[in-house]
């Protein structure tokens, strides 16, 4: 009796036909090769660059000397500079490397960082700097405060070119320790503009009204440690975040149709602050009781002593409220909760007996880390 012969065990994979090729074997230059097991540099060169364009900068150059397909990759993906990466004993010596770096690099460029002490030491540097081609298209422009926020010495102006040069494709502007000169904000528009960061400098009301006017997609402000106005007026239907900082004045929220947040990141005295249209604000904070020129009024209604909260002050869009309080008690407490029926979160400072109690740490913003230190 004749038996058929067995049939060859299954492993899934057609039969009599070669394996497949390794994964980009064949393809050419701008990605494809994977170099003998190398995936990553057989990405394409758009990605490649995205990813260089993410490292600090001395460690984006040196990719340079991975291997020939990695040679170009760095000058041709976007540059994204930060000063305090690149090693050097103190800022003259770190202006010579980052003019090195621009004069190396053709652009375009996607973030621009370097400590404000640089507008001081050298500004002739930074003029240069500012008018490279390397930084065509910048989108993040940073001169940030570093060690600065206490040095006592005259602010040196910011070069005019860095507004009118990056005014069409910034997205966010970090300024600090400097005086903004007369009328050039204020003749510019901002079309890209998301964040904004005024850190102890010196601006005039009108060309601050002029940049947040001139900014029409706008969502974060930052007025921290700011002087040369008194009173600013909020009109953006795009702010979705402002926070203030040691800022004694006036503060209108006239018209902000999408404002969510409003933050005073430290207690300060004398500041008077009036929201008129705000309908979708949900988060208020500090407001406090040991500031006797506080003043808080939502719309034509009146809330300016904690320990006095009227009974028809009535805010129902509150639902995050943080208040510092000096003599704590239950009226006030429900008070509060009166004037605003709505609250889901309610943080309180209490000062008893000259130490500070604090029942939270941490308060999330969207754009700025924000950390609060209390002083007994």
């Amino acid at each position: 009796m004749a038996t058929e012969p067995p049939h060859p065990k299954s492993t899934g994979k057609p039969q009599g036909q070669p394996p497949p090729p390794p994964l980009g074997a064949g393809e050419e230059g701008g990605g494809g090769c994977f170099c003998g097991g190398d995936r990553i540099s057989g990405l394409p060169d758009a990605i490649l660059g995205e990813i260089i364009s993410l490292l600090p900068i001395k460690d984006a150059a040196r990719t340079q000397a991975l291997a020939s397909r990695w040679r170009h990759l760095w000058r041709s993906s976007p540059l994204s500079l930060d000063g305090g990466d690149l090693p050097a004993e103190g800022e003259v010596s770190r202006a010579g490397l980052v003019s090195r770096v621009l004069a190396a690099h053709p652009g375009p460029a996607r973030r621009f960082s370097v400590s404000a002490l640089q507008l001081l030491l050298c500004p002739s540097a930074v003029g240069s700097w500012i008018c490279s081609p390397a930084l065509d298209g910048l989108r993040e422009l940073e001169f940030h405060i570093g060690e600065l926020i206490n040095l006592q010495s005259p602010l040196p102006w910011l070069p005019d070119s860095a507004f009118f040069r990056f005014s069409a494709t910034l997205r966010l502007a970090t300024i600090s320790k400097c005086r903004i000169p007369e009328g050039t904000a204020g003749a510019l528009r901002f079309p890209q503009l998301r964040e904004l960061a005024l850190e102890s400098v010196r601006v005039s009301e009108d060309s601050l009204q002029s940049m947040i006017a001139g900014s029409p997609v706008l969502e974060c402000l930052l007025l921290s440690r700011s002087v040369g106005f008194s009173r600013v007026r909020i009109n953006s239907q795009s702010l979705v975040s402002i926070g203030v900082r040691n800022f004694s004045g006036e503060l209108i929220i006239g018209n902000a149709p999408s404002l969510e947040r409003l933050l005073q990141l430290e207690l300060f005295q004398d500041l008077r602050l009036s929201i008129i249209a705000a309908p979708k604000l949900q988060t208020l904070g500090w407001i406090s009781d040991r500031d006797r020129y506080f003043k808080l009024a939502f719309g034509t209604t009146a809330v300016q002593d904690l320990r006095s909260v009227s009974a028809t002050a009535v805010v129902c869009t509150i639902k995050i409220l943080a208040v510092d309080i000096h003599t704590l008690s239950l009226d006030m407490v429900l008070d509060l909760m009166r004037c605003f029926p709505c609250l889901e979160k309610l943080y309180i400072e209490v000062t008893v007996q000259h130490l500070q109690f604090i029942v939270f740490d941490y308060w999330p913003t969207p754009c700025w880390s924000t950390y609060y230190y209390v002083y007994s």
